[in-house]
């Protein structure tokens, strides 16, 4: 991926307006945000994958799968 994505924009996701506060990590096909929910200030990490090819498409949908279901085991995740 091409360079650094800008932040300070504010993202709508199934009725809550979160902020983007921090650039956590980037990969190959996602960024990923540390962002605060505006009207809790609960803090979330927020994965934006870019899926313009169908492989990245298909293996962001694996991940997601996976993480839901490691999310249900063991792990402390909030899914939006």
């Amino acid at each position: 991926m091409a360079g650094k994505p800008t932040l300070g924009g504010n993202v709508q996701l199934k009725g809550r307006e979160l902020e983007e506060i921090k650039l956590i990590s980037q990969g190959g096909y996602a960024y990923v945000f540390q962002v605060r929910d505006v009207a809790t200030g609960e803090l979330f990490a927020l994965k934006k994958m870019i899926c313009q090819v169908k492989i990245f498409w298909n293996k962001s949908n694996w991940e997601f799968r996976i993480m839901k279901d490691l999310k249900q085991q063991e792990m402390k995740s909030t899914y939006l």
